[in-house]
C-alpha cells in the first residue's frame, strides 16, 4: 500500500513537472509554416535551440502543410484560428516560401495581404529558393538563377553553394551548426542584395529569411 501511494505521488510530481515545462513562456508565440517540408525546418529549428527559444512559443511545421504557396498560407490560417479559439492567439505568423517554380505564388502573397488582423502574417519569400540564403553565408551573389538542361532553379542553387558545402543535400539536419559561423555574413548579404534587387526591379534572386532570424533574436532577448 505504502509503495504504492508512493508511486502515485512520484507520477503526480511528474505530472506537474510536464505541465510547467509545457507552460507558454511570457514572451510574443510565433508560428512558422515552411512550404519546404525538411531543410528550412531543419535549419529553424537549429536556430531555435540555440537560442533556447521554447518549442512551445516558436512552433515550426514543415511536412504537414503542403508543398506549394497557397497550401501553407491556408495552413498558418487554419492554425492561427485553432490557437485563437483557444484563448491562446499567436501573435506572429510567419510563411516561409519558396518561390521556386510555383504558379500559386501572386495568390500566396495576395491572402498575406487581407490577412486579418493585420501585422499578424508574413511571407518570408526566398527567390528562387532557400539555399540562397544558405549560399549568402559564403558569397555575394545578384547573378539570376534559372532551370538548366536537367538541373531545376533551385537545383543551380545547390550546384553553386556546394562549392562550399561538397555534401550537401536537401533535409540535411545539422544544416545551421554548419553554416552559423557566418550568419552575420549571411544577414548583411541578404540585405545587400535585396537592395540591389529592387534597384533593377527584379526579384531574382532575394530572400527575406533575415527578417525571421532577426525577429527571433528579439524573442531572444526578452
Amino acid at each position: 500500500m505504502a509503495n504504492n501511494k508512493l508511486f502515485q505521488k512520484r507520477k503526480k510530481l511528474q505530472k506537474d513537472l510536464a505541465r510547467q515545462k509545457a507552460k507558454r513562456l511570457p514572451f510574443e508565440k510565433a508560428l512558422i509554416v515552411c512550404e519546404d517540408s525538411k531543410s528550412t525546418p531543419h535549419y529553424l529549428e537549429g536556430f531555435r535551440d540555440a537560442l533556447r527559444l521554447s518549442s512551445i512559443n516558436v512552433k515550426i511545421f514543415g511536412k504537414e502543410c503542403g508543398s506549394d504557396p497557397k497550401s501553407v498560407i491556408d495552413f498558418a490560417r487554419q492554425e492561427y484560428l485553432k490557437e485563437k479559439r483557444k484563448g491562446d492567439s499567436y501573435d506572429k505568423v510567419f510563411c516561409v516560401i519558396d518561390k521556386d517554380s510555383h504558379n500559386t505564388l501572386d495568390q500566396a502573397k495576395n491572402d498575406i495581404r487581407v490577412f486579418r488582423p493585420r501585422e499578424t502574417l508574413f511571407g518570408i519569400i526566398s527567390v528562387p529558393c532557400f539555399e540562397y540564403f544558405l549560399l549568402l553565408h559564403y558569397e555575394f551573389t545578384t547573378k539570376s538563377f534559372a532551370a538548366t538542361g536537367n538541373k531545376s532553379v533551385c537545383g543551380c542553387v545547390i550546384h553553386d553553394l556546394k562549392k562550399y558545402i561538397p555534401d550537401y543535400r536537401k533535409g540535411d539536419k545539422g544544416i545551421y551548426e554548419a553554416t552559423k559561423g557566418n550568419l552575420e555574413i549571411a544577414i548583411k548579404n541578404c540585405k545587400k542584395a535585396n537592395l540591389a534587387a529592387h534597384e533593377v526591379g527584379t526579384d531574382n534572386p532575394t530572400t527575406l529569411m533575415h527578417e525571421l532570424i532577426e525577429y527571433l533574436r528579439t524573442l531572444e532577448s526578452n
